[in-house]
């Protein structure tokens, strides 16, 4: 499954706000899957928040990396970017994910803005032990390294 990761206020199309990941899915898990994902997604930005600052907007190439490194995922925005244009909506039509075929191609679009908003609320922390590998210190470490392209700058 293709699944394009983009953000509600990315404008200007900046790449490192949208980028193309794939994974193989059964058919049988297709909905728990996306639910997962977009989870995962919120909750990275939950743990980026808690290791290196609150006031960052996470950017989606990080995200991705970790859903590379952790979670299977193989980025694929090279080969699939051709699909933006195809796959960009006004932002009334935007929700937490969206699906298309393009070309044959099912691909379904995840917001990274509404995936943390749908994580907030008094359950995030448990959505956090749930879905992050928070026993595994490489994965902290591996944040707070990308947490330094952050350093001195405000969102």
């Amino acid at each position: 499954m293709i699944f394009k990761i983009d953000h509600y206020y990315n404008d200007d199309r900046d790449p490192d706000y949208l980028l193309f990941v794939e994974k193989e899915i059964a058919p049988s898990k297709f909905e728990s899957e996306i639910h997962e994902l977009i989870e995962v997604i919120g909750c990275i930005q939950f743990r980026f928040e808690q290791l290196v600052r609150e006031d960052i907007s996470v950017t989606v190439k990080d995200i991705v990396s970790l859903l590379e490194k952790y979670y299977g995922f193989k980025n694929v925005s090279t080969e699939y970017m051709g699909l933006e244009k195809e796959t960009r909506l006004p932002r009334e039509e935007w929700y937490v994910f969206n699906h298309f075929v393009v070309d044959r191609v099912p691909v379904i679009q995840i917001d990274a803005y509404q995936a943390r908003e749908a994580c907030c609320g008094p359950e995030y922390k448990t959505l956090m032990i749930n879905r992050l590998p928070l026993d595994d210190k490489e994965f902290d470490n591996d944040i707070e390294k990308l947490g330094a392209f952050y350093d001195g700058e405000q969102h």
